[in-house]
C-alpha cells in the first residue's frame, strides 16, 4: 500500500546487537545497544533491548523447571532467579507479587535489587499490561 510509511530503519548498531543477540553473544549485544543509546538517548528500543538481552543472559542456564519446583527464596539471588523463571514461565504478573511480598520484609540493600528487578520487568511487560500498573502503585506505596 503506498500510502503505508516505510518501516523506519533500524541503525547499523541496532542491527549490530539484534545479530549478536540471535547468536546469544549477549555480551557484544549489550555493547552495541549501550553505543546506540549513547548516541540516541531518546531510542526506546534500545533501552528495550538491553532488559531482554539482560533477561536472557540471566535466564541461560538455568532449569526453569527445578527452580519452579523448588521455590526457593532463601537468599536474595535464589529469590530473583525463581522471579526470572516466574516471568519467563508463568506470568510476569504472578512475578511482580512475589518480588512485592518479598520487598516488604526486605532490608534496605534487598530491597534495592528487588526494586530494580521490577523496574526491569515492569519494561519487558509494558506499560499496556494492566498488571504492570497495579504493580507500580503497589511499590510506590511500598516505598512511601
Amino acid at each position: 500500500n503506498p500510502a503505508e510509511a516505510p518501516a523506519p530503519k533500524q541503525s547499523e548498531l541496532m542491527l549490530e546487537g539484534l545479530s549478536a543477540l540471535e547468536a546469544g553473544e549477549y555480551e557484544k549485544a549489550i555493547a552495541a545497544f549501550e553505543a546506540e543509546l549513547n548516541q540516541n538517548p531518546a531510542n526506546q528500543e534500545a533501552k528495550l533491548a538491553i532488559e531482554q538481552t539482560n533477561f536472557l543472559r540471566r535466564l541461560g542456564g538455568v532449569d526453569l523447571d527445578a527452580v519452579l519446583k523448588a521455590k526457593d527464596i532463601s537468599t536474595l539471588e535464589a529469590l530473583l532467579v525463581l522471579a526470572d523463571a516466574i516471568f519467563a514461565a508463568i506470568s510476569p504478573a504472578q512475578a511482580f507479587e512475589l518480588l512485592l511480598e518479598n520487598f516488604a520484609v526486605a532490608d534496605a540493600e534487598d530491597r534495592d535489587a528487588i526494586r530494580t528487578r521490577l523496574l526491569s520487568y515492569f519494561a519487558l511487560a509494558g506499560a499496556a499490561d494492566p498488571a504492570v500498573a497495579a504493580a507500580r502503585v503497589r511499590l510506590a506505596n511500598l516505598l512511601f
